[in-house]
């Protein structure tokens, strides 16, 4: 990633952004300089309250427009085309003169008469139209609309003063059925009819005028034209807050920006800038620092990643130097969720849930949809990979729809005190313990292992030796573990296993102690080496919830088992409701429960080792308005 710094005239600016903003190839970032190599003074950028003013009165003009005659601004989509090169304040001035010429608010009051004059007849009931000839008004448009105006107020008035329309017609009613006299009720009839009589011919009168402004202006035309102006004034608002990072010399002559761009594009901003400023900018491209919070560029993983790829950022985005752990977690997630829901029947109904989510998601478009439900969309890959996972240790453990003795258990051999598969683990738990301790170590160690490659990445060598010390300390202490068969059996590691726990645990210890006693003082050693060997001890333990799932999967599965009056692999009649119910109960809860303590081991005990969680995106920047193309 390089880093660039560029200083623009103030009258380039707006163009500059214009450029810089349609091949969307910056990320823009806060500059904190006071000045520009020790010369003119640097000051934050101070954007014209009375541009972004007219330039939202603008956009409620031609918002109200939409809205009333129901545009839908993807219908009219923005056509590319090359930057306008003219000043903001040029552009503002020439987009209010188009806009005024185009006679919104005319069309807009012809638009509010007709539902005036509709919602009058509508109450007085009168659904037919005046048959006459169209009059011929030797008058301006704006004459027009004034007459109407005035026509429309005199009808206001006689309809008793009333300001809602609906209820002229409720009120005349009201006084025929009260008026005992004849004249009375004769009165009441004849305002109506006035009342009708006018409105008729009023509708007549903005007809007219309707077709005088059709005749002068073409509809297509001016909506086309309204769209057009909206698309860039919504640009120019997106300029003018993109400059609230941007610095002013002292001078206010010239403006000063940084940003980040790809090695591979430098020379194309180059050129853009150029061709925007006439040749009258300075461009500085430099490497970043080790203060510098340089963005990442996010990997490009397969789409069967994505959702994994999603529980990544979830916990946070990953640092410039910080290596794609995503391929990584979707091995380790599917095992451990595999070894937590081991059932083969299971995990036949996850991947077959996962295959419907993926047809599904085919057919529908998944950015209408609300977050839950795209979520679970995109999980549908996941959903396989978990039951695959689920199906293999269930092989290994000899589960189907539980311990039903349909499958025996699948031994994959081996290694001294840890057995891979054939096994019950509800009949012999410390099998079950011993392996999850295992994966944990490896897992750790590889959290670790990639720590050193990130601090080889960054170049942080004190950081590369802690983190080898850790591994000395996690492999000693697993090692002193297994030898001496548990921490049961403390008191041997003090008395003949001395000398081994003092060169595989205490060493790495006291030499962690140093390298943070040199950087922080002897007290912040002291207590980082603690704090070392405790988190140590404790994430390595927390992996014996591999275990605990897999004995509650067990267990939750032999109770419905038991319910259904399931025996020796024979499936009653009688018990196969109870069987599906329980099933279905036991694959959701359980399988919500494994999930979250796998989401667990990777978020505190993993994560912890090599990722931060704390880097941004690198987010060119890059005009966003609807309707474009």
């Amino acid at each position: 990633m390089q880093k660039i710094q560029v200083i623009v005239l103030e009258k380039d600016k707006d163009i500059t952004i214009r450029y810089l903003g349609k091949a969307g190839l910056i990320h823009f970032k806060e500059v904190y300089k006071n000045r520009i190599d020790e010369g003119d003074y640097l000051a934050p950028f101070k954007t014209s309250s009375d541009v972004l003013s007219r330039y939202q009165a603008i956009t409620s003009r031609v918002s109200t427009f939409l809205r009333d005659y129901q545009i839908n601004l993807n219908d009219y989509p923005l056509e590319e085309q090359n930057p306008i090169k003219i000043t903001g304040e040029a552009l503002l001035q020439s987009l209010e003169e188009r806009l005024n010429g185009l006679l919104l608010e005319q069309l807009l009051k012809i638009k509010d008469y007709h539902d005036k004059i509709d919602r009058f007849l509508q109450a007085l009931e009168v659904t037919d139209k005046l048959d006459v000839s169209t009059p011929t008004l030797e008058m301006t448009l704006d004459k027009q609309l004034e007459e109407i105006e005035k026509k429309l107020s005199h009808i206001e008035l006689t309809a008793v003063g009333l300001t809602s329309p609906e209820a002229v017609l409720s009120v005349t009613r009201q006084q025929l059925e009260q008026d005992q006299e004849f004249d009375k009720k004769m009165k009441s009839l004849r305002k109506i009819t006035y009342l009708t009589d006018q409105l008729l011919e009023l509708q007549v009168i903005v007809d007219t005028a309707s077709a005088t402004l059709n005749q002068e202006y073409n509809y297509d035309e001016v909506v086309r034209e309204t769209t057009e102006i909206y698309y860039l004034v919504e640009r120019e608002i997106q300029i003018l807050q993109l400059q609230s990072k941007f610095m002013q010399t002292s001078s206010a002559r010239a403006v000063y920006f940084e940003g980040w761009v790809l090695p591979n594009q430098v020379e194309q901003v180059k050129e853009l800038i150029n061709e925007a400023t006439d040749g009258l900018s300075v461009v500085i491209i430099e490497e970043p620092d080790e203060h510098d919070e340089v963005p990442t560029v996010l990997p490009k993983n397969p789409k069967i990643f994505n959702a994994f790829e999603n529980l990544t950022y979830a916990f946070g985005y990953p640092s410039h130097t910080e290596v794609n752990s995503t391929p990584t977690m979707v091995i380790s997630f599917s095992l451990f969720f595999g070894l937590m829901f081991a059932d083969v029947a299971h995990g036949i109904i996850l991947a077959i849930i996962g295959l419907f989510l993926i047809r599904y998601r085919k057919n529908v478009n998944i950015s209408e949809k609300g977050d839950l439900t795209r979520y679970f969309l995109l999980a549908g890959d996941m959903f396989v990979l978990l039951g695959i996972s689920s199906s293999f240790f269930g092989l290994l453990f000899g589960e189907f729809f539980g311990p039903t003795e349909i499958l025996s258990p699948l031994s994959l051999g081996s290694i001294g005190p840890f057995y891979f598969g054939g096994f019950h683990p509800a009949h012999e738990p410390m099998k079950m313990l011993r392996l999850a301790i295992l994966i944990g170590v490896i897992h750790i160690s590889l959290g670790l292992g990639l720590n050193i490659f990130n601090n080889i990445r960054a170049k942080h060598r004190h950081e590369i030796l802690i983190s080898l010390c850790k591994l000395w300390l996690l492999w000693g202490g697993f090692s002193m573990w297994v030898f001496y068969k548990g921490l049961s059996q403390i008191q041997l590691w003090l008395s003949v296993g001395l000398v081994p726990f003092l060169g595989l645990v205490i060493t790495p210890l006291l030499i962690i102690m140093v390298l943070a006693s040199l950087h922080g003082g002897v007290t912040e050693g002291l207590g980082f080496s603690i704090e070392v060997f405790a988190e140590t001890l404790s994430h390595t333990l927390s992996y014996s919830r591999l275990m605990a799932l897999s004995l509650i999967h067990g267990a939750m599965s032999s109770i419905v088992l038991v319910l259904a009056g399931v025996e020796h692999g024979h499936f009653p009649l009688m018990g196969i409701p109870i069987l599906a119910i329980g099933t279905a109960v036991v694959v959701f809860l359980e399988g919500l429960m494994a999930f979250i303590h796998d989401l667990r081991l990777h978020w505190v005990e993993w994560f912890s080792k090599f990722y931060s969680g704390g880097g941004i995106i690198f987010i060119p920047y890059k005009f966003k308005v609807r309707g474009t193309r």
